[in-house]
């Protein structure tokens, strides 16, 4: 699967829009998009700190009771 794919299948299973992961890790919208769409692609390391970001927002709204589609 591409980093692309896994990145917004991630972000969907989490429940999150492209606005609230751009929100959580500090960057614009657009970035997240390119990143799905593969227009740019961050450095693994980029890649494997937002993962870590997005795993961490999920944790903390399972913890507060949030339900996540998926």
């Amino acid at each position: 699967m591409r980093s692309g794919a896994l990145l917004q299948e991630a972000r969907l299973r989490a429940g999150l829009t492209q606005y609230e992961l751009a929100e959580r890790t500090g960057r614009d919208r657009a970035v997240i998009a390119r990143w799905e769409q593969e227009v740019v692609s961050p450095s693994l390391e980029t890649l494997e700190r937002r993962l870590e970001q997005l795993v961490k927002a999920v944790e903390g709204d399972i913890a507060r009771g949030r339900r996540h589609r998926g």
